[in-house]
């Protein structure tokens, strides 16, 4: 829920509303990670949109109606007009689809664990919640939702199929697990497999047909003890479907891959198909197979012939969004595995996706000046887009680097980038299409972020700290001064005398710098931050388990959190401009904030707000 209090009154003091930054829009599309299908309807998870598509022309799909949920789409299960939603850390929750076009929420039930997966069976939903095992939610009521029955695996629940009495769950590096769920109220393990992990399950007649890292066929004609049928080695297997004779798998690198498993004890592979995305899910129904492809979106393969699936339709969604930097009324998101997103943002009220760079390496660091973006790309070094025409964005420049570009920071004609292991490369960007290294400089972990500032960078190097290197010529940097009060800095941002580091789970934290041969820690505050921007008196912190988190450092010593962190409930990448405060959230999206200041006559620095109404009030 999104709340901003906005109040003004003269005086000296200053504190900032306890609900602020105030929300402006959110994309909320982000990979496609599940997906169901029922009549005519493809279901998909894209981020922590449930997304409804009409696939009655299985080559023309199109989004007839999506909804916003408050967790990631890990799972679906659809039966009866309902859509039942695997939401991670938001549990079960139940969607009425009976009107796709405007579908409604009616229901939900937290669970302990982390919903991973859901199937429906009679009347009753099976949850595979993570480190909670199984758990069984009698749905007669879909409004109502009550959790009748649960086993706690010794695994960690991913997966979760149902046939008969009896739920088999995959249950990570603890294998198969066989649960006899005839009395709901009381659920019994009566097998397991554990020759193998497993990651998501199907059934096909008496087989259990496996993802993990092989391709696993388990006979559980007795479920008390399941057999290995055959294996397969399929690396990064993720998800998998069996239709008759045919077993249709997807892995972490994106395509189908078809088995025929007519004779289960000799699977035989018939086709490897290829995507660009990363496979999160899939399911087979009649004569067409969807896919859950990540960054990839949604894809349709026509299975006419089931050993060569035909790609006949696609609905794309957004990436992972890792990194963001703001021009010239343009967002550009760095996306991992998927490359540049850019929206424009001219009316923040109402961003659009105009243009899109596709990569496929990681990409968690984005600088942009003039016409040009600057991507640290991973295994692939420091890519530079032209982006003169956002909509249509062209690779003019590379500039290798031995390790694996993490950040990218830019001052006059040289990029500054993090490259993990090794440490810190200049690179002279003055001719965009032929960018030239000119030196480094090693650090003693892993540089993973980097801020420019009156001639030195400022490198956040994992548990070697800050390290402070003086690039007044940058040919020749020089390290001379570093701070090791930190657990694992993974990001900086520097304004006047301070650097302000997120620290992982070791929060924010702000150092003096005035004198850079000898900086000192001054100031921390509580966060798991990954992402930090500066913006007068307030600092913006990217927490990817909480979402954008504000803390005021009028006081560097003392970083007070004025507020509670604010949707979309994570944060990756954070940027300011303009008075506007942009997130990249993978699986949350897109955001832009307004900041607004709320100005006491004697100010409540504490972030105590008892008194505010009587200030108001009084003034």
């Amino acid at each position: 829920m999104w709340v901003c209090l906005m109040v003004i009154t003269g005086g000296a003091g200053t504190v900032f509303s306890q609900t602020c930054p105030e929300p402006v829009s959110w994309l909320p599309h982000s990979e496609a990670k599940a997906v169901a299908k029922d009549g005519n309807f493809a279901y998909f998870g894209s981020g922590m949109a449930l997304l409804i598509a009409d696939i009655s022309n299985p080559s023309n799909p199109h989004v007839v109606g999506e909804i916003l949920l408050p967790g990631v789409v890990q799972g679906i299960s659809v039966s009866g007009g309902y859509a039942y939603v695997a939401a991670g850390s938001l549990g079960l929750r139940v969607i009425y689809v009976g009107t796709p076009s405007t579908p409604v929420e009616i229901g939900s039930i937290d669970t302990p664990g982390y919903a991973n997966d859901v199937e429906v069976s009679g009347g009753f939903a099976y949850v595979a919640d993570g480190s909670q095992g199984l758990r069984v939610v009698d749905i007669g009521t879909p409004s109502a939702p009550v959790e009748t029955g649960s086993l706690d695996t010794p695994g960690h629940a991913y997966g979760v199929a149902v046939s008969g009495d009896h739920a088999f769950v995959a249950d990570g590096t603890q294998g198969l697990r066989i649960i006899d769920v005839s009395i709901p109220t009381s659920l019994v393990e009566v097998g397991s497999y554990s020759g193998g992990s497993a990651y998501a399950v199907a059934i096909g007649g008496s087989h259990a047909y496996v993802a993990s890292g092989f391709f696993l066929a388990v006979d559980v004609s007795d479920p008390s003890s399941p057999i290995l049928a055959d294996s397969s080695s399929l690396a990064g297997s993720t998800a998998v479907e069996v239709l008759g004779d045919w077993a249709y798998v997807t892995t972490s690198v994106g395509g189908v891959i078809v088995y025929d498993v007519s004779d289960p004890t000799q699977m035989d592979l018939r086709y490897i198909g290829n995507t660009d995305g990363t496979g999160h899910d899939l399911t087979v129904s009649g004569t067409i197979v969807l896919l859950a492809d990540g960054g990839g979106g949604l894809r349709i393969f026509n299975i006419n012939s089931p050993s060569s699936p035909v790609e006949i339709g696609h609905i794309d969604t957004p990436g992972l969004g890792d990194a963001v930097a703001v021009s010239g009324g343009y967002a550009y998101i760095a996306e991992v595995q998927e490359g540049l997103r850019i929206v424009d943002v001219t009316d923040p009220a109402q961003p659009f996706d105009v243009g899109t760079y596709y990569s496929y390496t990681a990409n968690p660091g984005i600088a942009v000046s003039g016409d040009y973006a600057y991507l640290a790309d991973g295994e692939d070094g420091l890519a530079i887009i032209d982006v003169s025409t956002p909509a249509a964005p062209v690779q003019v420049g590379t500039s290798d680097t031995p390790g694996y570009a993490y950040g990218v920071a830019l001052s006059g004609d040289y990029a500054f980038v993090a490259d993990l292991s090794y440490g810190l490369r200049i690179v002279d960007i003055a001719n965009p299409s032929a960018p030239v290294g000119v030196a480094s400089i090693d650090t003693p972990a892993q540089a993973q972020g980097v801020a420019v500032a009156g001639g030195f960078a400022y490198v956040a190097d994992g548990w070697g700290g800050l390290r402070i290197i003086d690039i007044s010529v940058p040919g020749s940097p020089i390290e001379v001064g570093a701070c090791t009060d930190v657990s694992h800095a993974w990001a900086v941002a520097v304004s006047g005398n301070y650097a302000y580091v997120a620290d992982s789970n070791g929060g924010l934290k702000v150092v003096d710098v005035s004198e850079p041969t000898t900086p000192v820690l001054v100031g921390s505050a509580s966060a798991f931050a990954v992402a930090v921007a500066v913006s007068g008196g307030l600092v913006y912190v990217g927490d990817p388990y909480a979402g954008l988190r504000v803390f005021n450092v009028s006081n560097p010593a003392a970083p007070v959190e004025i507020g509670d962190p604010v949707d979309p409930p994570i944060a990756i990448g954070v940027a300011v401009a303009d008075g506007l405060v942009y997130t990249a959230s993978d699986w949350g999206g897109f955001a832009v904030f307004r900041d607004w200041a709320v100005l006491f006559s004697d100010g409540f620095e504490s972030g105590n707000t008892t008194e505010w109404s009587g200030t108001v009030g009084g003034s």
